[in-house]
């Protein structure tokens, strides 16, 4: 089983989550990956406008954003997501075009995001359940069965 990505702050609530598991470590394994698709609206020109475009997309259903605010060129940008795969920025992309998101765009970027996943080697059914109770404690990571990685 996979489960995460995380990034920020999210690591170290997904790496306490891990070890209350209790897993032996070699049942499971940590592995870093860089993160460099992003799904995003363009900057816009005011803290004001960013807001209001941040409550259009929360009125399409959108809920998870963030608006940037570091004072780089990203300033009153709306991050919409971050990928490790273009197809999967492809196709986030064209879910929120379906949604009436007509503003966002995706793009590589280099450098961007390193990110944490956890892989679970062979779970029992009980694992499994542990695991999908501790992801709705982080409820923008996803668990999924994948093969086992070398």
């Amino acid at each position: 089983m996979e489960w995460g990505a995380f990034s920020g702050a999210a690591v170290a609530r997904a790496d306490a989550a891990m070890e209350a598991l209790g897993l032996p470590a070699s049942q499971f394994k940590r592995v870093t990956v860089d993160a460099s698709y992003w799904v995003y609206i363009p900057p816009l020109k005011s803290r004001n406008e960013a807001e209001k475009a941040a409550r259009a997309l929360k009125e399409l259903g959108v809920t998870e954003y963030l608006v940037v605010q570091e004072k780089t060129e990203w300033r009153n940008a709306i991050s919409l997501g971050i990928f490790r795969s273009d197809e999967a920025a492809q196709a986030f992309l064209k879910s929120l075009q379906k949604s009436g998101v007509t503003d966002a765009i995706a793009e590589k970027r280099e450098n961007f995001l390193r990110q944490v996943l956890f892989y679970v080697l062979e779970p029992s059914e009980a694992t499994v359940a542990k695991l999908a109770a501790i992801r709705a404690t982080l409820p923008a990571s996803e668990v999924r069965a994948v093969p086992c990685p070398a």
